[in-house]
Parts: structure tokens; C-alpha cells; sequence
């Protein structure tokens, strides 16, 4: 294909292709083609090691200050300058069309400048970028003309535009376009950047380095994008996790989220969060963890594992031949010592929780109960509320969004038969989670807690309504999201004794 005209194809004697920090997936995809090419050009991150040796600089992102390490989190252009002025007379400057502070400041370096783009208008423009299970496609547009079109072993619109930036350094270096397109058909992805680890039953695996909840909502959206049926995602934290409801709602996006680690179960941070998840499941043996994604993974799926590096250990014993040590015992799994294991326990201890309330009891509330402290098994509860309602012991029906569980007149009676086949204890510690969570839902429903972001950090506001007005309200300023979400939990778990310690702290009790 012939050079748009407009854009000289250059080729100077320097042969440095520089990049702002952050740049690490540009580079790859770079030297992707730079190999096809077999061009002798070096990519680095940050200015050449001497000023006016590059032949092209890309600007990506606008630096940041750590705002830890400074006042303030004012825009470095220090960084910018010192790239800028690594490139040499004849060299380019290739820079993000879609952030206007990197194009003002391109502008005024003098030096012959391209852009690149997939919002706003540029010399090398992203049209129709389509995210499908194995990757993204998308039109190359240059000089606003149709080029070809181009397809990555990885999906996202962020990786979109990484491309189009390589895509602009090499072309500034003269490589012709079937390198350009074979390269980087042949990137694999950045390290831990939604990086394709394999299929496994029809599902399709990546790892990906999470660590707080707004990159994880970033992956969300790329994961909606790619179209997969369903979305299954298993987090495990570092030791610096601590919870919060940016976690929560994050997680939430997932229609199976998992919460994995190695901690013991009453300490779990992770366990906690799963709690709190709608629907999340929390397993702490990689063994386990395995052999769920073994039985969950569907044709369709998109299963991501994030957060702590333990993927590859994930995905070689997935995609092991050899049968997994744990395989053969399925409702063991998760279950913790003198738990149930049998499918018939779990059976009638689900007809005596039912028969002991006096309320319908969500999925939530009763998977959440039965699995606390491992008293049992997901797969155990699966099988046993499927074969319930069949028999018709138990009824289903929702409400307000959510599944709940009535007890029949045959399941009740069936209950008081067999409630002595179980241990007393077991029943009372069951009964005694379900209790728990359902006064807490109870207080969720009653009373109100409103969490508001402010300058100094969160505004926790919680309040005991009364006859249309107040009969307590209590605010809190806290530093961070996890110390609100923790605020709300305490007071939700017991909002009568927080308003009994108040009176008594005035000596009005």
C-alpha cells in the first residue's frame, strides 16, 4: 500500500524509538514489528540516552507525580521535554490525539508530529473497533482514508490505541504495512494485561494484574465488550487487600464472581468480601479453585483471573491431563472439618433451616449460611436444592429480584423425621448464621446508611428512622472507602445496641 500522502515515510540514522513511561505494551507490540521487519531499531522507555538520538518519541499518557511522594499530583512535563528533545531533526513525534494536553504540548516542540487515536479525529484513526472472545479488530483509517484492517490476539479499545501508536512509530520508521500487520498479529499481549493463557471446556482464560477497584472496573468494561455469555471472575488478593464497597460493586459486575486465597478462613479478608458479593463464591485451596473452574467453565465463558500472580499455576493444572488429587470427591471441596459432606445431610438441614424461620430465605442468605465456616460445600448445596425442589420438599419462587426458598408441607415433615440424623450442634450453628444474616438484612432494610465522598476522604451518615422522622442519627468522617464500608457493617449488624450504647454514654438509658 502506498504512503498517504501528507505523512513522509522517514527513515533518520538514529535508531532509538523512545516512549513515555507506561508505554510497556506499545513497546512490545513495537518490537513485534520491528522483528517481522527485521529493522535494527531499539525501543525504550523514557528520553534516549543522549539528546536529539531518536528517530521517533510516542507520547501515550501524560505523566503523572506520584501524589505520595509530592504535594500535589500536578502534570509532569519534565518527562515530556526530556523525550521530545531525544529526537533527532528529521525524526517524529507520534502522539495521543485523545488527550488534548499531550497535543498542545506537541505542538509547540516544532517537531514534525503525528497522531493517533480512537475518539477524537487523527492522523491514524481506529473505526468500528470490535472486541470478540479472541481479541479486537478494527478499520485503519489514515488521513481520514480507509488502510486495512486490523486484528489483535487481544481485545480492549485501550489496546486499540496502543496499537495505533505503534502502528504511527513504525510507519515514521518507514516499515511497510504486511510487517506491520504481521507483527502484530503475533503480539501476545503485555504481561499480565489481559493476557490469554488458554481455552478450557469452551472457556476462554486470561490473566490480568488487578489491584484496587477501579482497574478492575476498567477490565469489566473490556470484558462486557468481548461479548462472552458469561463472565467469571476469580480475584485474589495481595496482602495489602483490605475491603470495601468499591470491591463490592466491582465485583458485582460479574455474573460468577470468586474471591481466592490461601488464608485461613476466619481471618480472610477475602472470605469477608465474598460474603458480600451477591452471589460470590470464596474458596481458599488452589486445589479447589481448580476444580470449580473445571465444573463451572462453559463454552462461552470468559473466565479472568486477577489480582495476585497465581495463574499460570491455575491454568497449567487446568490444562493438565492428569486427573486433579481432589477430583473424585467433589462435595468434599470447600468443607471444612466435621462438616457435611453427604448430599442427604445437606438435604435436611436445608428443610430444618426452612422450617425453623417463619420468612421465605433468599438463595444468599441460605448459600451464605450454609457455606460460613465450611459447614459445606457449593457443589454439596447445588445438589441438594435441585433435588429438593424436585422432589417438591422445598418451592422456589422470587421476589424483588431475588430466588427464595419456601419449605412444603412434605419437606417439614420430612425435617422433624430426620433433624435427628444431624448433630445439634451443626443445626444450631446453621440456624444461628441464617438468624444473623437475616437481622442484618432486616436493619439494611429499616434503617439508612449513606456514604458521601468529601475533600478529607468519606461522610458516613447512619440513621434510625422513627414515625417519619429520626430516632438516632450518628455521622462519621473517615479517611478511606474501607474504614466506611466498615462503619456501615458495624452498624448494620446491630443498629439497637449502637442506639442503647449512645443513651447510655448520655445516661439516658
Amino acid at each position: 500500500m502506498a504512503q498517504p500522502q501528507g505523512i513522509a515515510a522517514q527513515t533518520p540514522a538514529a535508531r532509538t524509538v523512545c516512549l513515555t513511561p507506561g508505554g510497556e505494551t506499545v513497546a512490545r507490540m513495537l518490537r513485534c514489528v520491528l522483528t517481522v521487519a527485521n529493522r535494527p531499531e531499539t525501543v525504550t522507555l523514557g528520553p534516549a540516552p543522549a539528546p536529539h538520538t531518536a528517530a521517533a518519541a510516542v507520547l501515550l499518557d501524560w505523566p503523572v507525580l506520584p501524589p505520595d511522594l509530592f504535594e500535589s499530583d500536578r502534570p509532569s512535563d519534565g518527562d515530556l521535554a526530556a523525550l521530545a528533545g531525544s529526537v533527532c531533526a528529521a525524526g517524529t513525534l507520534a502522539v495521543n490525539a485523545d488527550d488534548e494536553d499531550l497535543t498542545a504540548f506537541a505542538a509547540a516542540t516544532g517537531l514534525h508530529t503525528v497522531t493517533f487515536g480512537v475518539r477524537k479525529p487523527a492522523d491514524y484513526f481506529a473505526r468500528n473497533v470490535t472486541n470478540r472472545h479472541g481479541g479486537a479488530t478494527f478499520d485503519l483509517l489514515v488521513q481520514h482514508q480507509p488502510v486495512t484492517r486490523i486484528t489483535l490476539p487481544v481485545p480492549g479499545r485501550r489496546m486499540a490505541l496502543q496499537a495505533l501508536a505503534a502502528i504511527a512509530a513504525a510507519r515514521s520508521l518507514g516499515v511497510e504495512w504486511p510487517a506491520i500487520e504481521q507483527g502484530l498479529a503475533t503480539f501476545a499481549g503485555a504481561d499480565r494485561r489481559v493476557t490469554y493463557l488458554g481455552e478450557y471446556g469452551g472457556a476462554r482464560l486470561y490473566d490480568h494484574a488487578v489491584f484496587d477497584p477501579a482497574a478492575l472496573n476498567a477490565l469489566m468494561d473490556s470484558a462486557r465488550q468481548m461479548e462472552f455469555d458469561r463472565i467469571v471472575l476469580v480475584l485474589h488478593p495481595d496482602d495489602a487487600f483490605v475491603p470495601s464497597s468499591e470491591w463490592i460493586a466491582a465485583l458485582s459486575r460479574a455474573d460468577l464472581p470468586v474471591l481466592a486465597d490461601e488464608s485461613d478462613r476466619s481471618s480472610s479478608a477475602a472470605a469477608e468480601l465474598a460474603a458480600a458479593v451477591d452471589g460470590g463464591y470464596y474458596i481458599s485451596d488452589p486445589d479447589d479453585l481448580v476444580e470449580f473452574i473445571r465444573r463451572t467453565a462453559r463454552p462461552g465463558d470468559g473466565v479472568f483471573l486477577v489480582g495476585a500472580p497465581f495463574s499460570p499455576a491455575v491454568a497449567g493444572a487446568l490444562f493438565s491431563a492428569r486427573p486433579h488429587a481432589r477430583r473424585d470427591d467433589p462435595f468434599a471441596y470447600g468443607v471444612a472439618e466435621g462438616g457435611l459432606r453427604e448430599t442427604g445431610q445437606i438435604k435436611i438441614l436445608i428443610c430444618c433451616l426452612l422450617g425453623a424461620v417463619s420468612e421465605p430465605l433468599s438463595h444468599r442468605v441460605l448459600a451464605d449460611a450454609l457455606q460460613a465456616d465450611g459447614l459445606c460445600g457449593y457443589w454439596g448445596i447445588t445438589t441438594a436444592l435441585s433435588d429438593l425442589m424436585r422432589t417438591g420438599a422445598i418451592v422456589q419462587n422470587e421476589q424483588d429480584g431475588q430466588v427464595q426458598y419456601t419449605i412444603s408441607p412434605a419437606g417439614r415433615r420430612g425435617a422433624d423425621e430426620l433433624a435427628s440424623a444431624l448433630p445439634l450442634a451443626v443445626r444450631r450453628r446453621a440456624l444461628q448464621k441464617v438468624q444473623t444474616l437475616l437481622a442484618r438484612e432486616k436493619a439494611a432494610r429499616e434503617n439508612i446508611v449513606t456514604v458521601a465522598k468529601t475533600d478529607l476522604g468519606y461522610l458516613v451518615s447512619c440513621t434510625i428512622p422513627d414515625r417519619g422522622g429520626e430516632l438516632l442519627t450518628v455521622r462519621l468522617s473517615v479517611s478511606d472507602a474501607a474504614q466506611a464500608d466498615r462503619v456501615r457493617q458495624t452498624f448494620l449488624s446491630d443498629p439497637e445496641g449502637i442506639y442503647k450504647q449512645v443513651l447510655g454514654a448520655f445516661d439516658l438509658s
